[in-house]
């Protein structure tokens, strides 16, 4: 039989799920858009701290994959054949760029800067595909 684990005060729980419900809830999201070829650099807040751990994640909906790291001021590009090639981290202040978007590129991008405690932004790029016009007695392009 296991340990018997109860809390000595019920209600502690639900108001410890609020509080972390709160805090999520108020994490800014900046909504990008931008067209299939083009290329996004996300913008880091600035930050004093040199000793920081910088972690960008991404994902479709939740940014489960890590796509890039700066520690000890260098840049690692991690392994996530998406990407491949098309990525460049500022060591200096963070910002990630992506080139030549597709729209698979689209997503939820995070930052994190960690240290002392961590701080996080969020991205959602969304990329539109190029549109090809064809007008009435035109060739289609």
């Amino acid at each position: 039989m296991g340990p018997d684990i109860r809390l000595k005060q019920p209600g502690s729980l639900c108001l410890a799920l609020v509080l972390c419900s709160c805090v999520l809830a108020k994490s800014e999201v900046e909504v990008i858009h931008a067209k299939a070829g083009s290329t996004v650099t996300f913008k880091s807040k600035p930050s004093a701290d040199q000793k920081e751990q910088v972690l960008w994640t991404f994902g479709a909906s939740k940014p489960v994959h890590r796509i890039a790291k700066i520690s000890s001021s260098k840049v690692h590009i991690l392994a996530f054949a998406q990407f491949e090639g098309r990525l460049h981290v500022d060591n200096e202040t963070g910002d990630l760029t992506v080139s030549d978007l597709t729209v698979n590129d689209t997503g939820v991008y995070q930052l994190q800067r960690i240290h002392s405690h961590i701080s996080e932004q969020f991205f959602n790029l969304t990329v539109y595909s190029k549109i090809l016009f064809h007008l009435p007695n035109e060739p289609f392009l």
